[in-house]
């Protein structure tokens, strides 16, 4: 096999492992193994052909394949694609470790293609592309030296290097092709289909907005820098940190159920209700006056916060809790649906708008509310079975405050305690709690879903009504335009309590410092990654409005440089004298690919005023002219040229 073969293989399977690192559902210990013996396979060649090599090395792959096959037969539906992709994985490294003058490829093609495609509906992102990219480069060079070179034998002479020179360019067309129509054409990557829905299970979760709160999660979830929105005002102060998206109210054990307007009896039970003004306005009032007062002052946008959501998957109009109004940037394409929970429905419809922007103004007032006794009834509601952590971390609390504090004082009470007692962990990471009563009694580190879990918990067995809301934390700020960016790693769980005089006050306990993606990053490095997702970004969210404003700038710009060159004589002349260059060096290139013995053999046959026949060598040709009358120095030129010919030619 030729080597330069053997080293393409090397690289598609380095790129299948990297398809299943990127989906995020394997474990690294496997992972480390597989990338360790696929990097290894040029020092293991030396010793292909020894059996006590083969039996050790059939042996581990056969043990390790039973191990795989027993634990996604005992472990259910939850770690099928994890074991599937590391069935996969193994097999691919395997036939690498195996490919002799005997064994044919065919199988290591067709499996590293089955991995790109799977992989690509888990982990469809700016990352999976490039390696995709890199792949299809690789596999088209691949296909093209196993078809073409001979499998054994002296390979011919520089025939390597110009099929892969002949291949790279294959590559370059065909990737080019695909990145043209992958740009211009619209399409829709949030679209839900039958295949994404039923292979959800396996998959990693990734740190995002959900309409439930789960408190049982053991998987690590994958972090994305994707952007949700940007929000601009005129100053720092005036944007809200916390954007809610979801309430929910009823915790069974191992999560929190959302809001539901039928427990509650009526749309005013807990929060202003929304009223539409207009098409585009809507308003929150607890009277005329108020309503009246919110529209005069509409006019002045000092304190209105402009926000575009750039992700409309969640079906939500993200707002802060003391939103008292927001106005709409559209007309058509997408319709809103306010909640009783002051929670904002976003419904879209047809061909609706990628992008979002509303304006938003706060207040204090539109986080009063009133509650109902059905409500607070329910808002106070705990499990008949808490965790005893849980009890015995609200009776400490509760002695440490005097009996007659007040319930913003306990609520801001645990809140602290929480916060600087507890730390925060990623769910499966090595630091993070494995349960809620774990992270209660300080053995591991928890999500913001515990932390929220257990502040709304205490505060219910103080008989403070409150709820646990999901959404988004806005603190990444855009240093050169000054609009905070919101990613899906800001996703974020708080509380709402309900307290007397205040109304709705939003507690966090969820340490300051603690950034659900992480740590921010800084440098030329970052600031570069930054670019590239949101670049992205808006490559995955062009929609059929997109193209069209596209092709129309197009064609408008292409309009002007015609009507520019046309009515300007000084221009066309510059245009001619370029296309006149062009061609000029288009003639150049090819002759100069033409060898120069070529060249002097027809330039000879000109002179001799003679020309090849169909069929009909030059050595045939100098002896059909040497019958005809032709110049003695014309035909010496035209034997010179026929002889150098001949020799460039079969000289090898």
């Amino acid at each position: 096999m030729p080597s330069a073969l053997r080293w393409l293989f090397l690289g598609i399977v380095l790129l299948d492992l990297a398809f299943v690192q990127l989906t995020g559902t394997v474990t690294s210990p496997w992972l480390w193994a597989l990338w360790s013996c696929a990097a290894a396979t040029p020092l293991f060649a030396r010793f292909a052909e020894s059996p006590v090599y083969r039996g050790i090395w059939n042996a581990a792959v056969l043990a390790s394949f039973a191990f795989l096959v027993h634990d996604a037969v005992t472990s259910g539906l939850l770690h099928m694609l994890e074991d599937g992709l590391l069935l996969s994985a193994l097999c691919q490294v395997h036939l690498l470790n195996n490919i002799g003058q005997k064994q044919r490829p065919d199988l290591l093609f067709f499996n590293s293609f089955l991995i790109a495609f799977v992989t690509s509906f888990f982990c469809g992102d700016l990352g999976w592309s490039i390696a995709f990219f890199a792949y299809a480069a690789l596999l088209v060079l691949a296909l093209q030296l196993h078809v073409c070179l001979p499998r054994s034998g002296e390979q011919p002479r520089g025939a390597v290097r110009a099929l892969i020179q002949n291949g790279l360019w294959r590559s370059a067309a065909a990737l080019l092709a695909t990145a043209l129509v992958f740009a211009l054409w619209p399409r829709d990557f949030k679209r839900e289909g039958w295949l994404g829905d039923s292979m959800q299970f396996g998959g990693a979760p990734v740190v995002a907005f959900a309409d439930q709160v789960r408190i049982d999660r053991s998987t690590t979830p994958t972090l994305s820098d994707a952007p949700v929105m940007r929000i601009a005002s005129k100053g720092e102060a005036n944007t809200p940190t916390h954007w809610r998206g979801a309430t929910f109210v009823n915790f069974d054990g191992a999560g929190w159920q959302p809001f539901r307007i039928r427990e509650f009896g009526t749309r005013t039970a807990t929060d202003i209700p929304w009223s539409g003004t207009s098409a585009t306005r809507w308003v929150r009032a607890s009277s005329r006056d108020e309503g009246r007062r919110r529209d005069a002052a509409a006019a002045n946008d000092s304190d209105a916060v402009t926000v575009t959501l750039l992700d409309t998957s969640a079906n939500r109009l993200f707002l802060p809790l003391e939103a008292e109004s927001f106005d709409l940037h559209f007309t058509a394409g997408a319709l809103v649906d306010p909640k009783a929970d002051g929670v904002v429905a976003l419904v879209e419809f047809g061909e609706g708008p990628r992008e979002v922007r509303f304006s938003v103004r706060a207040s204090e007032v539109a986080a009063f509310g009133e509650l109902t006794p059905a409500a607070r009834a329910i808002l106070t509601q705990t499990p008949e079975r808490l965790p005893s952590p849980l009890v015995a971390l609200e009776e400490e609390l509760r002695r440490t405050l005097p009996a007659d504090a007040s319930p913003q004082r306990r609520a801001e009470h645990a809140r602290d305690w929480l916060s600087a007692e507890r730390r925060y962990a990623l769910p499966g990471t090595p630091a993070a709690a494995r349960s809620l009563d774990d992270f209660l009694l300080g053995s591991g580190g928890g999500h913001c879903e515990y932390f929220a879990t257990a502040l709304c918990l205490v505060l219910r067995m103080q008989s403070i009504p409150c709820r646990v809301i999901g959404g988004y934390l806005a603190q990444e700020r855009d240093a050169s335009s000054g609009a905070y960016v919101v990613r899906q790693r800001h996703a974020h769980a708080w509380v709402e309590a309900w307290l007397p005089g205040a109304g709705w006050t939003t507690l966090d306990a969820t340490p300051a410092m603690a950034d659900e993606g992480g740590a921010h990053e800084s440098g030329m490095l970052a600031d570069m990654r930054k670019w590239l997702e949101e670049a992205w970004a808006n490559v995955t969210g062009f929609g059929e409005a997109e193209r069209a404003a596209l092709f129309s700038a197009i064609g408008r710009s292409l309009g002007e440089t015609v009507v520019a060159f046309l009515t300007s004589p000084i221009e066309c002349a510059a245009l001619l004298a370029l296309l006149s260059m062009l061609s000029f060096w288009r003639r150049h290139v090819k002759n100069q690919r033409i060898p120069l013995t070529v060249r002097a053999l027809d330039a000879a046959m000109r002179r001799a005023h003679v020309q090849l026949v169909h069929g009909e060598t030059p050595r045939e040709l100098l002896l059909r002219a040497q019958a005809m009358p032709i110049a003695a120095d014309a035909m010496q030129r035209l034997a010179a040229a026929i002889s150098a010919h001949e020799r460039e030619r079969y000289s090898r």
